[in-house]
């Protein structure tokens, strides 16, 4: 689990154990906020069907916004036989703005059969607008063609606001082999 914003939107990176046949199924992953810090997760992001499966129609998208009222924003950023899923949403449709500390969490729930929850990472924190941990130059950099690395290096900002990080997830856009790393900082 990653996140990063740039001031406007901010994006839940999301990787998985195992690679999904497409963004839609099997599994429903959903980003509850907290944005007021009073325990309840009073806001929503989440991956679904174009159509909410009324019928599907095969094109994944990113709904966000307060609970039970979320509507349709864009697609996921996801490739088909893929393990990782990127959500962009603005800081608006989720209650935040800048400088703000939220806590949040990520359920995952079975879509094909129970709709039982299945996994979840909780008691997350950040603060938009300042990460504890980044990349010198940039959020992006760029990895040779057929090089197994390349040097970067980790900045790390004591003044940051609260954050729960212990390092950085890098994603690859490239679904073949391994299509993320965590990057732990001591």
């Amino acid at each position: 689990m990653g996140v990063r914003d740039d001031g406007t939107n901010i994006q839940f990176a999301i990787t998985q154990n195992a690679k999904r046949p497409t963004p839609q199924v099997p599994a429903l992953i959903q980003v509850e906020v907290d944005a007021d810090g009073d325990g309840n997760f009073e806001h929503i992001a989440y991956n679904d069907d174009y159509t909410s499966f009324k019928p599907t129609d095969g094109r994944s998208m990113v709904f966000a916004g307060p609970r039970g009222a979320a509507t349709r924003l864009a697609p996921v950023d996801a490739d088909i036989d893929s393990a990782n899923t990127i959500y962009s949403v603005p800081l608006s449709a989720l209650g935040l703005v800048p400088g703000q500390t939220f806590s949040f969490r990520v359920l995952a729930f079975d879509r094909y059969f129970t709709g039982h929850l299945e996994d979840s990472i909780n008691d997350m924190k950040y603060t938009v607008g300042s990460p504890r941990y980044g990349i010198a130059g940039g959020p992006t950099f760029t990895v040779a063609a057929h090089a197994t690395s390349q040097a970067v290096t980790v900045t790390s900002d004591p003044t940051a606001g609260p954050s729960t990080a212990a390092g950085l997830l890098l994603l690859y856009r490239v679904n073949g082999g391994s299509e993320s790393s965590v990057v732990g900082v001591n």
